[in-house]
């Protein structure tokens, strides 16, 4: 589902764990939309994260502090999980991150 409002056109999907309605990209072609899908696509291709490098080679961005400029933007989005400061630890996040996660997670 695509909505319009201001700023990017966001993309909506369903929460496969809980049904809630959550973001799953953007619905032009950004260079934070092509970095999000270069994660999920060398993931799936590689089983494992790709580095900064490897995002900003796979797009042919100049610099790697654009690619890690996008990437904290999707971060404090909530599209992506990573942990500074260490390599290959991006994560795309599919599901929300309600409660009812949480509770799943402590058990």
């Amino acid at each position: 589902m695509v909505r319009q409002g201001t700023g990017p056109v966001k993309l909506y999907g369903t929460c496969p764990r809980c049904g809630r309605e959550i973001i799953t990209g953007f619905g032009k072609e950004t260079t934070a939309s092509q970095i999000l899908e270069a994660i999920r696509r060398h993931s799936a291709e590689h089983g494992y994260p790709p580095t900064i490098r490897d995002i900003q080679e796979s797009l042919n961005i100049s610099s790697t502090s654009t690619v890690v400029y996008h990437m904290r933007k999707l971060r404090d989005r909530g599209l992506i999980i990573m942990r500074p400061g260490h390599a290959r630890t991006v994560r795309v996040v599919d599901i929300c991150t309600c409660a009812a996660h949480n509770e799943d997670a402590s058990s």
